[in-house]
């Protein structure tokens, strides 16, 4: 679970999807991205994928949120093999030390436009809202536990005082 606590006196709108992840295995750091990253440049021979909009929920004054995000055991990956074929990967995420959660967050809502191509919207998505990141060391205790069975965890020097994770 990811809390989100809004200090400021305006509402915030934070995004409340997961966007993306990865884990780094020579640090043991999963990534959770609840942002949208930079888009990379358009090959005009790649396949165009429908991209949402990110849902998002608004915080407001003094108030706070959880986020749940289900973390898989073990994460699949699909990667382009050197023959240009696809394949599948397994990393086993059971041995992660460190959840680094990435979440944006804006006074303004994302403006919804029902028409705009997929790398306009990603360009403008990566723009939107300011990033906070917090670094979490996870607890063996708490690795393989559901969030009601989780003790309160206390936020890591890394932590800003607008996120606090668990």
């Amino acid at each position: 679970s990811l809390v989100v606590k809004n200090l400021g006196d305006i509402p915030l709108h934070v995004i409340d999807e997961l966007r993306g992840l990865s884990y780094d295995a020579a640090t043991r750091t999963l990534t959770l991205r609840l942002r949208e990253p930079a888009p990379t440049p358009v090959d005009k021979n790649a396949p165009t994928f429908h991209l949402p909009t990110p849902r998002t929920v608004t915080v407001a004054p003094g108030a706070m949120v959880t986020i749940v995000v289900a973390i898989p055991a073990v994460l699949t990956t699909l990667r382009q093999g050197p023959d240009l074929s696809l394949v599948m990967e397994k990393t086993d995420l059971r041995g992660m030390e460190t959840i680094r959660s990435e979440i944006a967050a804006s006074a303004h809502p994302i403006e919804f436009r029902p028409v705009e191509k997929p790398h306009a919207l990603r360009t403008r998505l990566a723009s939107w809202g300011k990033i906070v990141t917090t670094d979490t060391a996870v607890k063996p205790d708490t690795r393989d536990a559901l969030p009601d069975e989780m003790p309160d965890a206390e936020p890591s020097k890394n932590s800003s005082n607008k996120s606090k994770k668990r």
